[in-house]
């Protein structure tokens, strides 16, 4: 059963119950994320791995508590990291870069000036020893240090303007203030850069403010109402210089609002480099070995974390970096972003991130998709959908879950004939996720994954304008790989179950660590990777399930000792309907010392006289007598589950093949079976129906 929070398992049987549906459907090229050639970031934070951006993993399994602002806190809002990166999961990627108050991303070169006193800094930043001077004062606005109100006080214009920073000890020589701020308020006319220079010979006293030209120079490359100022300060009579304060002043009686990003003061002449870089912004690159077509792009950013970036660009290139488009964003709202747009033989795709939507913050990113990521709800045109999974407790067969799901079409971007509309960008393997959510007593919505699929056919039903999709997992993409050993290979049934799954490139599986003590010679003659699969689940007495994450299974499932949940009467619309399966007497197992030789391993049930016998003679894997009867064993114990229930019921979408669950009946007692399949289907709301198999009474 999947791991749902107490308010859901309180809410899901409530007399009224609000179900909610999702489907992601990822219209992406299905080759892009598998010939990745590169991921270049222009830095990376110690939680972050920009490996996962192109793992189909659109948010982060934990929120991770960090020290930038407000990221660390005790009321439960975040998880503690692991000190080994690959335990906390989805991380994504997160920058080595931290915004400004304002959300945005500068990068500071300010230069350390040899002439200063060693550990005394020659430039300011926002947060750092703010000194007020002549009866000024430095009032931030809440939460946002360095937003400057250059006003006194008692809430009269200043005139006087501000002192940073004490330079002790220059020689006779002019030096350079260069400030750079954003002007919220006021105007830019009215700013000054300067300072006081205070001399050897001349008490405090002696002393005016050096209110040289000041030169304001825009700087559109950092935003809007962005300037850099440089004045020049220049000793009188040939003094000595001892220290200096720097400055940044407004002469009016307006109200002035400044942010500052930096001040520096140096001997001049004044250094070339800027003090405020905006070409350094937090950037991921993708590179490709081949071109790559796709109807856009889609880039999600921090949804757990409900963060984004406001301002960015999606850039896409040629074999020769050449642009093919650029799409600039700015006062963006949204955690998932997709830029539309045919885009034909791009080689990279980069993202530059300017503006983030909460300050003092990294910039992150969950993933990079190469295509439209359409997400459809009950509100945004999804119509139905319905699932169907099973599990044989035998292992007999192996039947993959089937999930379909129906979308308004009114708008024909799915018709073949649309030149503008998505059809043929559809491919099979493109994912699709699927999702059931309860809404819980205070609003929130509790969403239960029903699946993770790979688009399998698509039809547009013309008649009723609407489109309906069906996708399978990878279990069927074993069947079209083939495998054949004619000679022993001798392994443990585990090592060669990881070997099929490697060669369908199925990286998403888990299998039992008890087949490790289980050996094989592994040999099969003609036969495909699911059959093989089979075999290997038959030989280790195992089940072969696909969980709703499509993580492929092989495992035994435990005995029906307690259960995970209970059907109760009041859920159900009928009494559940009980069929007993035939009662099985013996099985009969071949075992092979070679492809060519069989012998049979008989296994009788105990005190059964009258009753099937079953018989299982072409698995190859089981090599020995022993084994032989341990599989027959297991299979008689299997087929003791003969009560087969069907229940019809309003349904559970947290419920999953395998779980244990106790079904209500009118004659009190509840009775524990294995849910075997299930139909689960949503039009607005969720009803099921369960099959389940347990030990007849």
């Amino acid at each position: 059963m999947y791991n749902a929070s107490q308010k859901y398992k309180d809410g899901i049987y409530g007399e009224s119950r609000a179900n909610k549906g999702r489907v992601t459907f990822d219209v992406s090229d299905i080759t892009a994320s598998s010939d990745v050639a590169s991921i270049s970031t222009s830095g990376e934070f110690a939680l972050s791995n920009k490996a996962q951006l192109t793992n189909k993993v659109r948010g982060m399994t934990n929120n991770l508590a960090t020290l930038e602002q407000d990221r660390f806190k005790l009321d439960g809002s975040f998880s503690f990291a692991d000190d080994t990166l690959s335990n906390n999961g989805e991380v994504g990627w997160a920058s080595d870069m931290i915004c400004n108050p304002l959300g945005e991303f500068l990068q500071t070169n300010l230069i350390p000036d040899p002439m200063f006193k060693t550990g005394v800094a020659g430039w300011f930043k926002p947060g750092f020893d703010q000194l007020s001077w002549n009866g000024s004062v430095f009032n931030p606005i809440s939460g946002q240090n360095g937003v400057m109100y250059l006003y006194d006080g008692a809430g009269q214009p200043l005139t006087t303007g501000y002192a940073y920073r004490n330079v002790p000890n220059r020689p006779t020589a002019a030096h350079s203030v260069k400030a750079v701020v954003k002007l919220l308020k006021g105007d830019i006319n009215s700013i000054n850069c300067g300072g006081t220079m205070y001399y050897t010979d001349l008490s405090y006293t002696d002393l005016t403010w050096t209110n040289s030209a000041t030169t304001r120079v825009a700087r559109p490359d950092l935003g809007a109402n962005v300037y850099e100022l440089t004045a020049t300060l220049t000793p009188s009579g040939g003094r000595t210089v001892s220290n200096i304060d720097c400055r940044i002043s407004h002469q009016d009686t307006l109200e002035t609002e400044l942010y500052l990003y930096a001040i520096q003061l140096e001997q001049s002449p004044t250094p070339s480099t800027t003090i405020v870089d905006g070409t350094a912004r937090p950037q991921v690159t993708v590179a490709f070995n081949a071109d790559h077509s796709s109807v856009g792009l889609t880039v999600t950013f921090d949804p757990v974390g409900n963060e984004w970036a406001t301002d960015f660009t999606i850039t896409a290139y040629d074999s020769s970096d050449n642009v093919i488009v650029s799409y600039p964003y700015t006062g963006n709202s949204l955690a998932q972003v997709t830029a539309e747009g045919q885009l034909t033989n791009y080689r990279k795709v980069t993202v530059t991130i300017t503006k983030w939507s909460v300050p003092n913050r990294r910039a992150r990113v969950s993933e990079i998709d190469f295509g439209i990521v359409k997400v459809y709800t009950g509100e945004l045109g999804l119509i139905s959908m319905q699932l169907t999974e099973e599990m044989d407790l035998t292992t007999g067969e192996l039947p993959s879950p089937e999930f379909q799901f129906t979308v308004d079409n009114s708008s024909r971007e799915f018709n073949i004939l649309n030149p503008v509309g998505f059809y043929k960008s559809l491919q099979q393997k493109q994912q699709v996720i699927a999702e059931i959510g309860l809404e819980l007593d205070d609003g929130s919505i509790e969403w239960v994954p029903v699946g993770n699929y790979f688009l399998w056919e698509w039809q547009s039903d013309e008649g009723s304008l609407t489109s309906t999709f069906y996708a399978r997992t990878g279990l069927d993409l074993m069947s079209n790989v083939p495998y054949e050993q004619l000679t022993e290979n001798p392994s443990s049934l585990r090592q060669l179950a990881i070997y099929v799954f490697g060669l369908c490139g199925i990286t998403n599986y888990s299998v039992d660590p008890a087949l490790d003590s289980i050996l094989t010679n592994s040999m099969a003659q003609k036969v495909n990777c699911k059959d093989v699969l089979q075999m290997i689940a038959l030989a280790g007495c195992a089940n072969v399930y696909v969980t709703r994450d499509n993580v492929i299974t092989v495992k035994a499932v435990p005995a029906p000792t307690s259960s995970v949940d209970t059907i109760s009467l009041n859920e159900q619309y009928a009494e559940p309907r009980i069929v007993l399966d035939k009662v099985v007497k013996q099985v009969d197992v071949k075992y092979w010392t070679d492809l060519s030789t069989g012998v049979v391993t008989s296994s009788a049930a105990v005190g059964v006289t009258l009753g099937d016998t079953l018989t299982l003679e072409g698995n190859t894997l089981i090599n020995t007598t022993d084994r032989a009867a341990i599989v027959g064993q297991w299979i008689l114990a299997q087929k003791n589950n003969r009560a087969i229930y069907n229940i019809n019921w309003r349904g559970n979408q947290a419920h999953e093949v395998g779980d244990v669950v106790t079904i209500g009946t009118s004659y009190g007692t509840g009775l524990n079976a294995y849910v075997t399949r299930t139909e689960l289907k949503y039009e607005g709301y969720v009803q099921s129906t369960t099959e389940a198999r347990g030990v007849a009474n």
